[in-house]
């Protein structure tokens, strides 16, 4: 039977062919030879630097000639035939093949590979380089990676330009400088005596009491060690007189402290008369302080029973002032 001519058959079996090799690993021509498809992994070109996807490599097996029914069931429903009279239709097409390929022609399938006879006379297949037929790289193509020309980027450094050194203008003069700072040592050696402690003894100007300054004839008395200082005569007012004694008469004074503000002076006055001590703010020291002091003697004896009283139980570091 003719259903078309020899091109016509060839262009049906080829796309055929071409649609079963996506899903099929094998596609058998009855009396011809059998198309494999075997994976091949994606590759790279060391050279040419050519990368090329998975892929589904066709190759031909001339003994794989025994009828599967694949090719011909397709090809029936493509013709409306019975497989019979496919199978007839198919099996002329094969012949035909045959003849041209002992005649030197070769055969060609559309997008699937060529077939030629080798010196031997044996079948050659030659496959399509550039179809794919593997679903999962579906769209995937081999391409060619081109090296990037890199290009140092030199940055230019800011030129440093250099300034003459400008001359420093003295604002004071030596001599004058020395003058200002002179003038300023005062003032500051007043400013850095808030830092120190409130309560201040000056050692350097006084000698303490280590014997009796009033003995007795061949009087055996143990005297406890009292720290006393002397003092000139300041020329300054009284801040406040105590009520039990008068600065002028008075000339022993048992100092609780020198304080360097007023208001703590005055504290410390409160807290000393709430004990029962006739306290007072005696004077301002050399140095500035507020001088507190428990009370003035006319009496050294009484005066340093009275320093021992205060001594063991409220104030260790107290001390006499003799004027």
């Amino acid at each position: 039977m003719d259903t078309g001519s020899f091109d016509n058959r060839k262009s049906l079996i080829a796309r055929e062919i071409h649609t079963l090799l996506w899903s099929h690993n094998c596609v058998i021509i009855p009396g011809f030879g059998g198309l494999i498809g075997n994976y091949s992994p994606g590759n790279s070109h060391p050279v040419s630097h050519e990368f090329n996807p998975p892929s589904k490599q066709i190759a031909f097996n001339k003994h794989l000639h025994r009828d599967d029914g694949l090719l011909v069931q397709n090809l029936a429903a493509r013709l409306q035939l019975d497989f019979n009279a496919t199978r007839t239709w198919l099996d002329e097409t094969v012949n035909t093949i045959r003849e041209r390929l002992q005649a030197g022609e070769g055969f060609k399938l559309k997008e699937v590979g060529v077939f030629r006879l080798d010196v031997e006379k044996n079948i050659q297949f030659y496959p399509e380089t550039h179809q794919q037929f593997l679903p999962q790289a579906y769209g995937l193509y081999a391409f060619r990676a081109v090296p990037v020309q890199r290009f140092q980027r030199t940055i230019p450094q800011p030129e440093i330009q250099v300034l003459a050194p400008v001359p420093v203008k003295r604002l004071f003069p030596g001599k004058t400088l020395r003058k200002k700072l002179l003038r300023l040592s005062p003032l500051l050696l007043l400013a850095l005596l808030p830092l120190f402690k409130d309560q201040v003894s000056f050692e350097d100007a006084s000698t303490k009491l280590k014997v009796n300054p009033f003995p007795t004839e061949k009087a055996m008395v143990q005297v406890m060690p009292v720290k006393t200082y002397f003092e000139p005569v300041l020329r300054k007012a009284i801040l406040a007189e105590p009520s039990g004694f008068s600065a002028a008469s008075a000339r022993i004074f048992i100092v609780a402290g020198c304080y360097s503000n007023d208001e703590t002076a005055l504290g410390r006055v409160e807290y000393l008369k709430a004990k029962g001590f006739d306290a007072a703010v005696l004077d301002l020291t050399p140095a500035g302080l507020y001088r507190v002091v428990y009370g003035g003697y006319d009496d050294i004896e009484l005066a340093k029973s009275e320093m021992e009283k205060i001594t063991k139980g409220l104030n260790e570091d107290a001390w006499l002032l003799i004027r």
